[in-house]
C-alpha cells in the first residue's frame, strides 16, 4: 500500500483515508471545540500525508507515521488558535442529545447531561495544563487507549517513559482537580 501511495495512485489513498479517518478525527476532537475545526483538522492532516508520504522511509509503521502528524499538526494548530479542548466522549454526547431531545428535556437527563458536559470541560482545561509529553501520552493512553508500546513508537520514547509520563499527568490532573474542587466547596 506505501508504494502505490508513493506513486499517487488515488485508489490507495482513499483507502487509505477510510482507515485513519476516524483515528484522526478523534485526535481532532482532542484538541478543538468545533466541528468545522475537526473538519479542517482532518483535511490538513491528509493533505499533509498526501504530500509527505513520498518521503515515508519505513523506519516506523505507516499508523505510527500518521499519529506523529495528526498530533503534530493538531499541536501547531492549537498553539496558533489557542482552541479549548473538546473531548470525543462529549461531541458523542452532544450527539446522543441532539437526536434524542425529548429525553433530554426531562429533569432529571438534563440535570445529568449538564453535570457530565461540566465535567468534561473541567476535566479537559485540566488536561490543558499538563505539560505537552504528559497531554500527549494520558490521551493516547487513557483516551485513544493505545498500549505503552504504541505510544512509545509514536512519542520516539521507550515504554517505560510512556509509563512515567502517564504517572506524573495522572499526579497532576489530581492535584489540579483537587484544587479546582476546594475552590467550589462553601
Amino acid at each position: 500500500m506505501i508504494e502505490a501511495l508513493q506513486e499517487n495512485n488515488q485508489n490507495a489513498f482513499r483507502i487509505l483515508v477510510e482507515n485513519f479517518e476516524p483515528m484522526i478525527r478523534s485526535i481532532g476532537y482532542q484538541l478543538f471545540m468545533q466541528e468545522e475545526e475537526v473538519e479542517d483538522f482532518t483535511q490538513e492532516v491528509f493533505m499533509k500525508i498526501h504530500l509527505g508520504i513520498s518521503g515515508f522511509r519505513k523506519k516506523s509503521s505507516l499508523s505510527t507515521w500518521i499519529y506523529r502528524i495528526a498530533l503534530n499538526h493538531g499541536l501547531n494548530s492549537k498553539r496558533k488558535n489557542s482552541a479549548i479542548p473538546f473531548s470525543h466522549t462529549s461531541h458523542k454526547i452532544y450527539a446522543q442529545a441532539l437526536e434524542s431531545e425529548n429525553n433530554i428535556l426531562h429533569p432529571r437527563t438534563f440535570n445529568h447531561f449538564v453535570e457530565k458536559k461540566e465535567t468534561r470541560k473541567i476535566l479537559n482545561h485540566a488536561l490543558n495544563k499538563l505539560p505537552k509529553n504528559q497531554r500527549i501520552a494520558f490521551i493516547l493512553t487513557h483516551i485513544e487507549d493505545l498500549s505503552y508500546s504504541e505510544v512509545a513508537e509514536i512519542m520516539e520514547k521507550t515504554p517505560k517513559a510512556i509509563d512515567s509520563l502517564t504517572q506524573r499527568a495522572k499526579n497532576n490532573l489530581r492535584k489540579y482537580l483537587a484544587k479546582y474542587y476546594k475552590l467550589l466547596k462553601p
